[in-house]
């Protein structure tokens, strides 16, 4: 009886146990979940929506961490929760999603890139939309009703772009109507498009300076790269970053059609090898930027790279890749991220 009584107790000891082990695993799970709603939410706020939530923003995209933490948004997140996201949270590359700051006794916080800082909706100090404000809502409710073909405003068409795209809206339709000769920058990432779109872009923004179709996936093939980059000479920025579908055969009309393209991302695409990055180094006429940090590469083929781009005066972004800095010590190169390079 004794055994018995034993061996019950080691049962319910066993299983108290357990039950203490999936509330530990639901507890991290909770944390890992609260921590990524506060990066997003920072992300979303310090990236996009600082001015229109009514925070004051300096030139350089910084923001009172006190006005921050006083957004409703922000409300069920401590002081210490936020200085250690900003401190903590990096990117698929390693590099820090936020920037920090004391100054004058106050900390202040913002994105490290991407900022496109959208105005405030409202009159100062009151809850009532602005003109321009009540005006993009209507006209963005209603777009196929109208032709901007002859728009001349980018910032206002850039605008109604981004605020659809962030919206989740930004169907092919209402691209067609979007999709204007005013346009020098244009950012259709992680959008599903279809080929039709893609001639719409060449044919309609014939101006383009800027075009990100990063993670536009099966739609970018070689020849449809080719045709785009004939019809588009003017771009100095392209970011093609997981394309899928492009193979080494990409790289010639990228050298031939595009004489001033500074920037290029061509980061994940298991399509493009070394030897055909080596060629773009070599004969690019303008390049200054190269984002390629998931190239599979030789320990040949990383050397090359290393000497082209020093001898050129190119940035190279790829994993592993190594300089040294001013007092000799070896390290590795880390991500930038220029103006207008929407990685």
């Amino acid at each position: 009886m004794e055994a018995r009584n034993d061996n019950e107790e080691t049962l319910r000891n066993d299983s108290g146990g357990e039950n203490t082990e999936e509330e530990t695993a639901e507890a991290r799970k909770e944390r890992e979940m609260r921590r990524e709603r506060l990066s997003k939410r920072m992300s979303y706020v310090l990236r996009y929506a600082a001015l229109k939530e009514g925070l004051q923003v300096d030139g350089s995209g910084f923001v009172n961490l006190r006005d921050l933490m006083a957004l409703p948004l922000m409300s069920q997140y401590t002081e210490g929760e936020i200085m250690e996201e900003i401190r903590s949270s990096q990117s698929h590359r390693g590099s820090s999603r936020f920037d920090c700051r004391t100054e004058i006794g106050k900390t202040l916080v913002r994105a490290a890139y991407g900022r496109r800082l959208e105005k405030n909706p409202c009159h100062e100090g009151s809850s009532v939309f602005t003109l321009f404000e009540t005006s993009m809502q209507t006209v963005i409710g209603h777009l196929e009703d109208y032709d901007l073909q002859d728009f001349p405003d980018e910032y206002i068409i850039a605008s109604m772009l981004s605020r659809l795209k962030r919206q989740k809206k930004l169907s092919n339709r209402l691209l067609k109507v979007l999709l204007v000769p005013a346009l020098e920058h244009l950012d259709l990432e992680d959008i599903n498009l279809t080929q039709n779109t893609l001639r719409l872009i060449y044919q309609q923004c014939p101006h383009l300076k800027t075009l990100s179709l990063r993670n536009c996936s099966y739609i970018v093939t070689d020849n449809m790269l080719s045709q785009l980059t004939k019809k588009l000479p003017n771009l100095e920025f392209l970011n093609l970053t997981g394309c899928s579908h492009l193979t080494d055969q990409c790289v010639k009309p990228l050298i031939k059609n595009l004489s001033r393209l500074k920037r290029v991302g061509l980061s994940f695409n298991k399509g493009i090898t070394e030897t055909a990055v080596i060629e773009f180094l070599q004969k690019a006429p303008a390049l200054k930027h190269l984002d390629i940090f998931g190239l599979r590469t030789t320990a040949e083929g990383k050397e090359e790279i290393d000497r082209l781009r020093t001898e050129r005066g190119i940035v190279v972004i790829l994993k592993g890749l190594e300089e040294k800095d001013e007092t000799g010590a070896v390290t590795h190169i880390k991500p930038t991220y220029p103006n207008g390079m929407m990685i």
